[in-house]
């Protein structure tokens, strides 16, 4: 009986690191200005990685190098905080979203608004 516990717990425990790792934020909608949505297509056009859609959303695309990389999950929450919470932040303080997309193997998305920068940091 002991050895069933132990490999219950075993499971239990990956299962839930697991779970943490695989979790990606849910979509925002931005709340932001035409104006401001104009001044960030503006100043992030001449970046092919950012675009900025009409609504205020502005996406983040990065790409793997090659076919045997794959991203990790710590990584890609580093990534999308500093970019959108210290290099964007500007925008993000305005009512801005930033979407994060991660292309490739263990990719996913992730959304960061000021409220999200301020109470979900990689860094904790």
């Amino acid at each position: 009986m002991k050895r069933f516990q132990q490999i219950a717990l075993a499971f239990s425990a990956s299962m839930l690191m697991a779970g943490c790792q695989l979790t990606s934020s849910e979509p925002i909608e931005p709340s932001t200005s035409e104006h401001l949505v104009e001044v960030a297509k503006q100043e992030l056009s001449e970046l092919e990685m950012f675009e900025v859609s009409d609504n205020g959303l502005i996406t983040y695309t990065a790409r793997l190098p090659g076919p045997g990389y794959y991203w990790k999950p710590a990584r890609i929450k580093e990534i999308s905080y500093e970019i959108s919470c210290i290099e964007l932040s500007y925008f993000v303080d305005r009512g801005l979203v930033v979407k994060s997309e991660f292309l490739g193997k263990r990719g996913r998305v992730e959304y960061y608004d000021m409220e999200r920068c301020e109470q979900d940091t990689p860094f904790q």
